[in-house]
């Protein structure tokens, strides 16, 4: 988990960490007038019982008006602090010739989402690839047009449609990558379907003329959207990751393509409660994570979601050891930025053994009940006046004595979604933060360049400030 730090409180803030948990029941926005609970299953946590959690973290996102509750952290031991020296590799520049110069040019890209309404539409296509073009753009990661209803069956992409659309982009000079992903998909029983989306661009770039084709394959996975990630499946789950993402890539090698993926700015920083880097297993060898992972593929975009390019929690510093990393290590690295809109956040923080017995004295911090029936758990942000009457009312509800545990939070932070997102910042303030980036690691051989997510999210950023003059 990387330590981000907004004024003197410091968080952990995962990226699109929101779908965490598996049902989540809303409430309005203000925490003392509605308590916000959600389910778990203990065994997606791995835990046996809900005694062995002794430190957690829940995230309240508030949109429109309403809120959720997420997990996001449930461990079962508090570890002792070991002496760790994180190291940082720094990016460098380098001396190189005119054809290296050439290759290693800064690029601008997007993510586009809304490929079936494009394909759909002719004249929101033409406004689109325009747009993209006017605005320097190079590279478009494009989502499979896969129904939903087909992605368990045979399905062809191949369309004129979408020929037209990737020849549109070509005669721009935008190359076109084909976008998937799941998070689900690094569970072992759903690596086929990964696999799908390489046989399905292979199979369409082999009937499709040279300007309509695919230039490559990227993939937004996340495993920290799998529900307990934050838990102790979390080594288990990253090396399936990584052997999901060596074997896409030597497939896509043998069909001459290259790969890209997404991955959170945090993964390689030291985790806030053991100050250890994330470090699995491959081949053998003990490595961090993202050691693993840069040779694998091609290019990694790193999703720097803030608003600010200088500071500590600034875009400049959490992508610093990637690219240092990656030059290290022959990898691509685009910066990305974040357009769309997000909902304001809020963190709470427990930790040490769980109670049973209601306190003597409830003070004036939050607390977290959770109650526990089979394999599965309710966990109920509670303010501190709301804890004995919560518990009283749950047993006059089931006519018997609860079977409760609870912790008193430690510290929460409040997370606007203006220090995450462009979106209500506007324009001008996007393009100064990515001009400061584009000066600090211009000259690094590693810089891919910066994308943007996503294109519709940015191009809305783009007419306001239009529409404002």
């Amino acid at each position: 988990m990387k330590l981000v730090y907004i004024g003197a409180a410091m968080m952990n803030v995962p990226a699109r960490a929101l779908y965490l948990s598996l049902q989540v029941l809303f409430a309005p926005c203000c925490l003392e007038a509605q308590l916000l609970s959600t389910k778990i299953r203990l065994s997606d946590w791995g835990l046996k019982s809900l005694s062995e959690v002794q430190f957690g973290q829940l995230n309240v996102s508030t949109e429109k008006g309403r809120s959720r509750l997420i997990v996001q952290s449930l461990k079962t031991e508090i570890p002792v602090r070991r002496n760790y020296v994180f190291r940082v590799d720094t990016c460098t520049s380098q001396e190189n010739n005119e054809e290296e110069e050439g290759n290693r040019a800064v690029q601008k890209a997007t993510w586009i989402w809304n490929t079936t309404q494009l394909l759909a539409d002719t004249s929101e296509r033409a406004r689109m690839v325009e747009f993209l073009a006017a605005e320097g753009f190079d590279r478009v990661f494009l989502q499979l047009p896969i129904p939903k209803e087909t992605r368990g069956g045979t399905f062809s992409i191949d369309s004129p449609s979408l020929r037209a659309l990737i020849a549109a982009f070509s005669s721009r000079g935008i190359s076109v990558d084909a976008l998937d992903g799941d998070p689900h998909w690094v569970l072992p029983q759903n690596h086929s379907h990964a696999a799908r989306a390489i046989e399905l661009v292979k199979r369409y770039n082999g009937n499709a003329r040279c300007a309509e084709r695919f230039s490559g394959l990227h993939f937004d996975i996340e495993p920290h959207l799998v529900p307990g990630f934050g838990g102790t499946r979390r080594p288990w789950i990253l090396e399936q990751f990584l052997l999901l993402i060596k074997n896409l890539s030597q497939q896509a090698l043998a069909e001459g393509l290259s790969i890209g993926i997404d991955v959170p700015c945090w993964l390689d920083a030291p985790d806030e409660f053991t100050g250890e880097i994330d470090s699995v297993t491959l081949d053998g060898l003990r490595r961090p994570v993202l050691e693993h992972l840069l040779p694998l593929v091609r290019e990694v975009c790193v999703m720097s979601y803030r608003t600010n390019a200088t500071g500590q929690n600034g875009i400049l510093e959490i992508v610093r050891g990637e690219m240092g990393l990656a030059q290290r290590l022959g990898c691509k690295v685009f910066v990305s930025v974040e357009t769309g809109e997000l909902a304001d956040e809020r963190i709470f923080w427990f930790r040490g053994r769980s109670h049973r017995e209601l306190p003597q004295e409830t003070g004036d911090s939050h607390f977290v009940v959770a109650l526990a029936e089979r394999d599965s758990a309710e966990l109920v942000l509670v303010p501190p006046w709301e804890l004995g009457r919560h518990i009283h009312a749950l047993e006059r509800q089931r006519g018997e004595k609860v079977d409760f545990v609870w912790w008193r939070v430690g510290h929460s932070v409040d997370i606007p979604s203006k220090h995450q997102t462009f979106a209500p910042l506007g324009s001008s303030i996007l393009s100064e933060s990515v001009d400061r980036v584009l000066q600090e690691f211009g000259e690094c051989s590693a810089f891919a360049g910066i994308a943007f997510h996503h294109a519709a999210s940015y191009q809305a950023v783009v007419r306001g400030r239009l529409q404002q003059r």
